[in-house]
This record gives C-alpha cells, structure tokens and sequence, in this order.
C-alpha cells in the first residue's frame, strides 16, 4: 500500500520566498498574490491543503525544512 501524506500551506505566515516552487515545482506553485499554493489544491488566500504519495515526500520534506517561515506542513495520512 502506498504512503500518503497531508501537505498545509499557510498562505497567510508565506512571505513568498518561492523556494517551495522553485524545489518541487510538483507540489508548490506562486499564486497570482505572490504568495506560495499547493498544484490541484482549491485557492484559498489563508491556507490551502493536498494529499500526496509517497513518490512526492522527498522534496516536498526538503521544502518542509527550507520554508523560513514555516508556512509548509506535512504529516502522514494514516488510514
């Protein structure tokens, strides 16, 4: 069975660094405002959340300890 995993942006703390998009351009994108999206995720201008496998996770942890503000969050969906 494959891992899935819960991914927050809190568009609200994002300063719009754009080091989320720039590092995994699969799973974060800019948004019109400047500030940090989630790829397929309903806009939203406080936050916004996705569901991604395990093929994602590497970058998306590596974007996780890189956010200097802190405004990406990931956790393991346990089903």
């Amino acid at each position: 069975m494959t891992k899935k995993f819960k991914v927050t942006q809190d568009r609200i703390q994002c300063i719009g660094c754009g080091s989320c998009a720039a590092m995994c351009p699969e799973v974060w994108v800019m948004r019109a405002d400047g500030k940090a999206g989630l790829v397929g995720a309903k806009e939203d201008p406080e936050l916004e959340e996705i569901v991604i496998d395990e093929t994602k996770i590497e970058k998306a942890r590596e974007v996780e300890k890189a956010c200097p503000v802190d405004a990406a969050k990931i956790e393991e969906v346990v089903e």
